[in-house]
């Protein structure tokens, strides 16, 4: 089970786009790779990206890109870092701040996400 979920309700107009995901992921972790997904796998999930990079394991945080553009899944042991790339997410543009992209899986309740939220919010509302 992934540590923390970042949802896209469905009936929202935005979805993440892997392109500017990308854009986003790689100004702030130039050594970041993406592995695309092959096989049945493809059917659900764009692939996976490897945030700072593939060789900074345990240091590093999974993120498995959902096929519509409606989730993102982070698999890490660390909390610092995974706060980082979950901050990192809510500034891509057109991020919503209407309460439609929950974070899940990282607190107790569902946490609303808005546009341009730091590390330190995100861990904050963890507590």
């Amino acid at each position: 089970m992934p540590e923390a979920v970042i949802a896209v309700a469905q009936e929202a107009p935005f979805r993440f786009d892997l392109d500017t995901f990308t854009a986003t992921v790689r100004q702030r972790w130039p050594n970041a790779r993406f592995v695309p997904a092959t096989g049945r796998v493809a059917s659900v999930t764009r692939g996976q990206w490897q945030i700072p990079d593939a060789d900074s394991w345990p240091d590093q945080v999974l993120v498995e890109f959902d096929i519509e553009g409606q989730g993102l899944m982070l698999d890490s042991p660390e909390d610092d870092l995974r706060a980082a790339v979950i901050a990192a997410a809510t500034s891509v543009p057109d991020f919503p701040g209407d309460g439609s992209v929950i974070l899940a899986e990282w607190a107790t309740e569902f946490i609303p996400l808005r546009p341009n939220m730091t590390a330190e919010e995100i861990l904050a509302a963890r507590a």
